[in-house]
C-alpha cells in the first residue's frame, strides 16, 4: 500500500506542544499562522538547542508589514511563514478589517498553481491556529458576505452556513488531489456536563457543532493532545501551572529542557489515539497505545500516512 500524503487535525489546550511538534514533523511545509507569536516556542527551541538540526523560521511578506518578514527564503535552511493577520493598521492609524475568506482563497489559490506547476518550494501547507481562521470566516459571511467587492451579508441566519461547510470540504479534496500534507492545529473545546447523566461532546473547536463533526469527518486522522505530569497524573490545565493549587510545581517549559519534540524532561506529552466518549473524534490510527507514541510523526507512519 502507498503512502498518502495526510490530512490530518491536531488538536489541543494551549501550551501542549501541538505549533512546536508539527512545525518539527513537518520541515518543508509552508506555515500560515494567525498571529506572530503562534511560533515562538518552536522558535526559542530552535534557539536554544542548534544541535537538532532545525530549520529556523522565514516570515513572507505579510499585510503586517512586519520588520523581519523577507520575499527570498532558502528551503533547505529555512521554515517559511505567513501571518494571516485580522486587522491591519491603515496610514490614518485607524484598524482595518482583513476579508479572511479571500486573504485564504488568494493563498490557497497560488499554493495550487504552484504544486500544479511544479514550482513550489514548500511542500505542503499547516494552518495555525485554524480555529480562529475558522471563526474570523464565519464573521465575514455574517458582516460582508463572501466577496468583499459585491457585499452580501448573511447576517445571523442559517444561510451562511452551506458555503462555510462547502469551503472546508473543498480544502481537503483540494488537498487530496494535490497529495501534500495539509494540517491544522486547532484548540480544544471542553465537554459540559449538561445534567447528572448527559455530557456535551467535545473536539476541535470550530464555529458549530456540526461543522467540527463534518470537518473532522473530511480529513484523516484526528488527535487529541494531552500533556500530563507522571508522578501527579495531573490534566493538561494542572500540567501546565495554569491552576490555583500552589502545592504542585509547574513544568519547566525553558527551551533548554526540551527535546526534539519540544517536551519538556518532566512531563509525559502523548496522542489521544483510543475511544474517548467524552469527545467526537474519527481516527485513522487503530491500535496504538497513546502513551507509547508521543510525536506526531511516528503517529501518522503507523496510520499508514506522512
Amino acid at each position: 500500500m502507498s503512502t498518502r500524503a495526510p490530512a490530518f487535525i491536531v488538536y489541543g489546550p494551549p501550551g501542549t506542544g501541538k505549533s512546536t511538534e508539527t512545525a518539527v514533523a513537518f520541515q518543508d511545509c509552508l506555515y500560515v499562522i494567525s498571529q506572530p507569536g503562534n511560533l515562538w516556542a518552536y522558535e526559542s527551541l530552535v534557539a536554544a538547542q542548534p544541535q537538532l538540526g532545525l530549520k529556523k523560521t522565514s516570515y513572507m511578506p505579510s499585510m503586517l508589514r512586519l520588520p523581519y518578514e523577507t520575499k527570498e527564503w532558502d528551503p533547505e535552511t529555512e521554515l517559511r511563514v505567513l501571518v494571516l493577520p485580522q486587522a491591519v493598521l491603515g496610514d490614518d492609524m485607524q484598524l482595518r478589517p482583513v476579508h479572511t475568506i479571500t486573504a485564504m482563497n488568494d493563498l490557497i489559490y497560488a499554493f495550487t498553481k504552484q504544486v500544479m506547476q511544479g514550482t513550489n518550494k514548500s511542500k505542503g501547507i499547516i494552518f495555525d491556529e485554524f480555529s480562529e481562521l475558522s471563526a474570523r470566516m464565519l464573521k465575514d459571511l455574517e458582516d460582508v458576505g463572501w466577496n468583499p467587492a459585491t457585499p452580501k451579508p448573511y447576517g445571523s441566519s442559517w444561510d451562511k452556513w452551506g458555503p462555510l461547510y462547502r469551503w472546508h470540504s473543498d480544502l481537503v479534496v483540494r488537498q487530496k488531489a494535490l497529495n501534500v500534507p495539509m494540517g491544522f492545529i486547532c484548540h480544544d473545546t471542553e465537554p459540559e456536563v449538561k445534567g447528572d447523566d448527559v455530557i456535551a461532546k467535545g473536539g476541535p473547536n470550530l464555529p458549530s457543532k456540526k461543522l467540527r463533526k463534518l470537518f473532522c469527518a473530511y480529513v484523516d486522522v484526528v488527535l487529541h493532545r494531552l500533556v500530563e505530569k507522571p508522578e501527579s497524573k495531573k490534566s493538561a490545565k494542572n500540567a501546565l501551572g495554569l491552576d490555583d493549587d500552589k502545592g504542585e510545581e509547574a513544568i519547566d517549559m525553558a527551551p533548554e529542557k526540551l527535546n526534539p519534540y519540544g517536551v519538556p524532561s518532566d512531563v509525559v506529552r502523548y496522542y489521544m489515539t483510543e475511544v474517548d466518549p467524552l469527545w467526537e473524534r474519527k481516527i485513522r490510527a487503530f491500535g496504538l497505545n497513546p502513551k507509547d507514541t508521543r510525536d506526531l510523526l511516528s503517529v501518522l507512519r503507523q496510520a499508514r500516512f506522512a
